[in-house]
C-alpha cells in the first residue's frame, strides 16, 4: 500500500488529479484496506479541492480529522476542514468540528481560531447571544493572538449585538474592525493574496456601513452620511443596492432631495435588483418626491412600494411599512387632508408595534384611534422595545403631536409628547420633547395644565438639561426655559438666530415660533424683522416652516379678547418680509388644511389685519388671501374714495402745472396721484378676475351698484369703468344686469356694444363640475398617483368658504387613497362623510356598493347601487360605460336578493343605456368594456 501513496502524492506533484482521486478512492474503498486512513484522505482532499469538488473535499477534510491521534495533526487537518466548510457555507457541521477540536487546542492563536469558527457559525446559525457570550467575547479577551483574527472576531461580534439589537455595542465592535483593516500590515504573506485583500475591503466596508446604519437608527443622518462616503469601491451587486439605499435614505432625512435622487442612481441603473429592495428602495423615492412637493409622484412609488415585499430582512432594517404610512401622511398632510393624514400617521404606529410582537391579532376595525391609541401605548413596555423600534415610533408621535394640536385638547398633545418622551434615544431627543411640552405650556400658560403639573414640566425640562451636551439644542432649551419663566427678554436674545438646528421641519418651526413670540412679548419685534436684517438671521428657513410656525402660533394662543388679533406678529411679518408670509399664509388659507375652528379664526385675524393695515399694498394681498368678497369690498372702498376725491378737486391752472415740472418735487402731483389711484384699482380688479368666484355670486350687482352710486368715477376714470366692465362680462348672471345697465349708466359706445355682445353670448357657469371633476366621473381605475394629483388640482384656494361639492370631492379622492393603501374600514368611513356632505354623489354611493358587497352585505349593496343610478339620471350625466356597468350590477343584485320580479324593469332600463351608449363614439377599450359589461343581459 505505501506504493499507492507514492503514486498518489507523485501525480499531484505533476498536476494529474484526477488520477490521485483514482489511486486513492480504489485504496479507500479496497476490502482489505488495513493501513493508515489519514494520509490517503489527505490526498483525497487536496485532488478534489484541486478538481474544484469543493463539496466532497470538505467532506473528505471533514472525515479525516475523525481518525487524526496527534495534536499536530489535529490543527493541521482542522485548519484546513475549518476553511472548506467556511466556502461551503456548511456552518451546522463547521459548529460542532469547531466544539470537538476546542479543547485539543495548543495555543491562544489556535484557541481563537477555533472560538472564532464556532461563533461565525453560530452568528449564521442565527444563534446570536451563544455565538457572543460562549465564543466571541472569550476569544477576545485571550492575549497573544494575531491581528486578522482579531478583525474577524471582533467583525463577528458586532454582527451578533447587531442583530440582538445592542446597536451601541455593535457601532464599537465595528469602529474595532475598521480601525484594524485600516491600520494593519499582516506578517502572513497568505494575507496579501486576492482573495484575502478582497475579505478584508469587504470586512472594512461592512464595518463602515453598519456604523451608518446604526446612525440612522439614532437619528444622526449627517453622520450616516459621513460613514457611507468612507465606503470604497467595488461593491457588489447587492451591496451597491443597499448602500444606495440608506444613503437614499439619509439624504432624505436630511432633507436634500437631489443629494438623495443622486445616491439612487445605482438601484435606477441596475437590472435584476432583489424583490426585497425594490419595496424599501420605492418608499425612499416617495419620501424624495415629498421634500420636492410632487404629490403625483409620492402616489407612484407608493403604488410601487405597495406591489413589492415590505418585510424588514434583517433586526437593523426600519418598518419599511410604518415609513410608508409616514410618507403617506405627509403628503396627504399637505393636500389638507388632515384627518386622513391622521388615520395614516396611526396606521404607522401600528405596524411599529405589530412588528414588535404585539396587537398581531387585532382586526383592523378594532384599531384604537385617537386617545384609545394614546391609552393602548401607554401601557405597552416602549422602553424594553429595540432602538429601531423607538426611533420609528418617536417620529410618528412627533406627527401625532402636530395634528392633535389642532384637533385635541393641549393635555392629549402633552399626552402624546409624554409617550414620546419614553422612546428617546438620545439626550438631544429627549430634550427636543421637552422643548415642545414646555413651548405648549408657554403658549397656553392658563389652559387646563395645574400648577403642579407646569412645575413637574419645568424641573424635567431642567434635568434634560443637565444631561445634554452643549449644542444649538440647549440654546433653545434655556429660550423656552426663560418664555416658561416669563422672561422675554432673555428668550429673544438666547434664541437669536442663525442656530445650526437639526433639519426636522416641526422642531425648526417650533424654534421660529418661539423666537416670534418672545419678540412680539417684549415689543422688539419690529426691530428683529427690519429691512435691514439679513434672511440668514431669520430663524426660518423656508416658508412651509414659517407657515407651521404660523400654524403653532394660532392653534395655541389663546385670544386675548374679542377685538384684540390673536397673532400681532403677522402684521410685522407681513409688512418687512411680504412674500414668505404670503406664501405661508397662502398654504394656511388652504382649506382643509387646518381645522373649521382655526380655519375660522385665521380668516378673522385676516380681516382685522386687512381692515387696519396702513400699509396699501400689505391690505391688498391680504384681500386676495380673503377671496373675492372681501376684494370686492376692498375695491369698493377705493373706488368710493376715488369718486370723492373726484368730486372734490379743481382744475390745477397750466401755468402752475408748468412750474411744477420746472422744479424738482418731493411729493406727487394731485393729477399723478389720481392716476395712481386708478392704476391701483384697475390692478385690484385684474386679481378679482384671476380670483374663483365661489362666494361672489353678487358680483354683477355690486358693479351696477358702483356705476350708478359713483358717478364722478363712472364719468371721469375711464380705465376703472373698462376694468369693471371687463369683470362684469366674466361673471355668471351678467346677463341679468346688462340690461338696466345700458339704460341707467352713461356708457362709451364701445363698452355698449361689448355689453350687447356679452348678452348675446352669455358665459354661464356649470352647476355640476366642481374644479374641473363632475360627480359622475369614474375615478375608482385611477392610480394613486393620478388620485393624488386630483387631490392636489382641485384644491380649493385659501380665503374661500367651504364649499360643499369641493369637500364632499375631496372626502371621495381621500376615500379612494385609503381604498388602495389597504385600509379599506378607514375609506369606508371616508366616503359616508363624503355622502353626509352630498348624499346624491353617484360615484360615492356606486364605489360604496362595491365594498360593501365585497364585506358581504348585498341589501346595502344593492340600496347604495340604486341611489347611485338615480344620481346619475338626477345629475343628467352623459352616456358612460360605467351606466352600463352599474345597470349589470344592480341585475346581478336583483338576483342575488330574491328580487326577480323587478329583473325585466331593469333588463329595459339596461337596453336604453346600452342603445344611448352605441350613439358614442368609444375607444377601442371602451367598447371591449361594452362588451364585457353587456355578457348575459346583451
Amino acid at each position: 500500500m505505501q506504493s499507492v501513496i507514492e503514486q498518489a502524492t507523485h501525480a499531484l506533484q505533476l498536476g494529474r488529479f484526477e488520477a490521485a482521486k483514482t489511486l486513492v478512492s480504489a485504496a479507500l474503498t479496497a476490502p482489505d484496506f488495513s493501513e493508515q486512513r489519514l494520509p490517503f484522505l489527505e490526498v483525497l482532499a487536496q485532488a478534489q479541492t484541486a478538481l474544484q469538488e469543493h463539496a466532497a473535499a470538505a467532506s473528505s477534510w471533514q472525515t479525516a480529522y475523525q481518525y487524526t491521534t496527534t495534536a499536530e495533526e489535529k490543527a493541521r487537518i482542522f485548519e484546513h476542514a475549518r476553511q472548506a466548510l467556511h466556502e461551503q457555507q456548511d456552518y451546522a457541521t463547521l459548529l460542532p468540528l469547531a466544539q470537538a477540536h476546542l479543547p485539543h487546542s495548543r495555543t491562544p492563536q489556535e484557541q481563537a481560531v477555533c472560538l472564532l469558527a464556532a461563533g461565525e457559525a453560530l452568528a449564521h446559525l442565527q444563534r446570536y447571544h451563544e455565538a457572543r457570550q460562549d465564543y466571541l467575547q472569550p476569544a477576545l479577551d485571550l492575549v497573544g493572538i494575531a491581528p486578522e483574527t482579531r478583525l474577524y472576531l471582533w467583525h463577528y461580534l458586532g454582527l451578533s449585538h447587531l442583530s440582538e439589537q445592542r446597536f451601541t455595542e455593535a457601532a464599537a465592535a465595528f469602529q474595532q474592525s475598521a480601525d484594524l483593516a485600516l491600520g494593519q500590515h499582516f506578517a502572513n504573506a497568505a494575507a496579501h493574496q486576492a482573495a484575502q485583500r478582497a475579505q478584508l475591503h469587504h470586512l472594512r466596508n461592512a464595518a463602515r456601513f453598519y456604523e451608518g446604519v446604526i446612525h440612522l437608527i439614532y437619528q444622526r443622518p449627517q453622520r450616516a452620511v459621513q460613514s457611507f462616503q468612507e465606503l470604497q469601491r467595488p461593491f457588489t451587486t447587492v451591496g451597491a443596492l443597499n448602500v444606495a439605499l440608506f444613503l437614499g435614505l439619509a439624504y432624505r432625512t436630511l432633507l436634500q432631495p437631489e443629494a438623495a435622487l443622486r445616491a439612487l442612481q445605482a438601484p435606477a441603473r441596475t437590472a435584476g435588483a432583489p424583490d426585497t429592495l425594490r419595496g424599501p428602495t420605492a418608499v425612499v423615492r416617495a419620501g424624495i418626491a415629498n421634500l420636492q412637493e410632487t404629490p403625483a409622484a409620492v402616489g407612484d412609488h407608493l403604488a410601487a412600494a405597495l406591489e413589492a415585499a415590505l418585510q424588514p430582512q434583517t433586526a437593523w432594517e426600519p418598518a419599511w411599512q410604518a415609513l410608508l404610512y409616514r410618507e403617506m401622511g405627509l403628503v396627504l398632510q399637505r393636500l389638507s387632508c388632515r384627518h386622513a393624514a391622521l388615520l395614516c400617521y396611526e396606521e404607522g404606529v401600528q405596524a411599529v408595534v405589530q412588528r414588535a410582537g404585539m396587537w398581531e391579532d387585532l382586526e383592523p376595525s378594532a384599531t384604537p384611534r385617537g386617545e384609545q391609541l394614546l391609552a393602548a401605548l401607554e401601557a405597552l413596555p416602549l422602553q424594553d422595545w429595540s432602538a429601531v423600534a423607538q426611533g420609528e415610533l418617536w417620529q410618528l408621535l412627533q406627527g401625532l403631536a402636530g395634528i392633535y394640536g389642532q384637533t385635541q385638547t393641549p393635555a392629549v398633545v402633552d399626552r402624546a409628547l409624554a409617550l414620546a418622551l419614553r422612546v428617546t434615544l438620545t439626550p438631544e431627543q429627549a430634550l427636543m420633547v421637552w422643548c415642545q411640552r414646555g413651548w405648549y405650556l408657554a403658549l397656553s400658560r392658563t389652559g387646563a395644565m395645574t400648577q403642579e403639573g407646569a412645575t413637574s414640566l419645568e424641573a424635567g425640562l431642567q434635568e434634560a438639561l443637565a444631561r445634554c451636551p452643549e449644542t444649538p439644542i440647549t440654546e433653545v432649551a434655556h429660550g423656552i426655559e426663560a418664555l416658561l419663566q416669563g422672561d422675554p427678554t432673555s428668550a429673544s436674545a438666547t434664541l437669536a438666530p442663525p442656530l445650526a438646528l437639526p433639519n426636522i421641519p416641526e422642531w425648526q418651526a417650533l424654534c421660529t415660533s418661539s423666537w416670534l413670540w418672545a419678540h412680539t412679548q417684549r415689543g422688539t419685534l419690529e426691530d428683529a424683522l427690519a429691512p435691514t436684517v439679513s434672511l440668514a438671521s431669520l430663524p426660518w428657513q423656508s416658508s412651509p416652516v414659517l407657515a407651521l410656525a404660523l400654524e403653532m402660533l394660532l392653534t395655541s394662543t389663546p385670544k386675548p379678547n374679542a377685538t384684540a388679533p390673536t397673532l400681532p406678529c403677522l402684521a410685522v411679518l407681513l409688512a418687512q418680509h411680504t412674500a414668505p408670509t404670503l406664501e405661508a399664509l397662502r398654504l394656511l388659507c388652504r382649506p382643509g388644511y387646518l381645522s373649521s375652528a382655526h380655519y375660522t379664526r385665521l380668516l378673522a385675524e385676516l380681516r382685522f389685519l386687512c381692515n387696519h393695515c396702513d400699509q396699501a399694498s400689505v391690505a391688498d394681498q391680504v384681500a386676495v388671501l380673503l377671496g373675492s368678497t372681501a376684494l370686492m369690498e376692498r375695491i369698493e372702498t377705493l373706488v368710493a374714495a376715488l369718486d370723492q376725491r373726484l368730486s372734490s378737486s379743481t382744475p390745477t391752472p397750466p401755468q402752475a402745472t408748468r412750474q411744477r415740472k420746472q422744479r424738482q418735487r418731493r411729493e406727487l402731483t394731485p393729477a399723478e396721484s389720481l392716476a395712481a389711484d386708478t392704476a391701483h384699482i384697475v390692478q385690484l380688479v385684474t386679481l378679482l378676475q384671476q380670483t374663483p368666484q365661489t362666494v361672489a355670486s353678487n358680483g354683477p350687482e355690486a358693479i351696477f351698484r358702483w356705476l350708478r352710486q359713483y358717478s364722478q368715477m363712472t364719468a371721469q376714470a375711464p380705465e376703472v369703468v373698462g376694468a369693471l366692465l371687463g369683470f362684469l362680462r366674466q361673471c355668471p348672471g351678467a346677463t341679468a344686469v346688462i340690461p338696466a345697465l345700458l339704460e341707467q349708466v352713461s356708457l362709451s359706445r364701445r363698452q355698449r356694444q361689448a355689453l350687447e355682445a356679452t348678452l348675446q353670448t352669455p358665459t354661464e357657469s356649470s352647476t355640476t363640475t366642481v374644479y374641473g371633476l363632475s360627480p359622475w366621473d369614474d375615478l375608482r381605475g385611477w392610480t394613486l398617483g393620478r388620485l393624488f394629483e386630483a387631490l392636489e388640482t382641485c384644491q380649493q384656494p385659501g380665503g374661500t368658504e367651504h364649499h360643499t361639492a369641493f369637500m364632499a370631492r375631496g372626502q371621495y379622492l381621500t376615500a379612494l387613497v385609503l381604498a388602495r393603501v389597504g385600509l379599506l374600514s378607514r375609506a369606508i368611513a371616508t366616503v359616508q362623510d363624503c355622502l353626509q356632505l352630498q348624499p346624491g354623489h353617484p360615484m360615492a354611493h356606486y364605489t360604496l356598493a362595491q365594498w360593501r358587497l365585497a364585506a358581504g352585505d348585498q341589501d346595502a349593496a344593492l340600496d347604495h347601487t340604486l341611489q347611485a343610478w338615480h344620481g346619475l339620471q338626477t345629475l343628467e350625466a352623459p352616456p358612460q360605460v360605467v351606466q352600463l356597468e352599474l345597470l349589470n350590477h344592480l341585475l346581478r343584485l336583483l338576483e342575488n336578493t330574491a328580487q326577480a320580479n323587478r329583473v325585466p324593469e331593469w333588463m329595459a332600463t339596461f337596453g336604453q343605456a346600452r342603445a344611448r351608449l352605441q350613439e358614442v363614439p368609444l375607444t377601442t377599450a371602451q367598447q371591449q368594456q361594452v362588451h364585457a359589461e353587456e355578457g348575459a343581459f346583451a
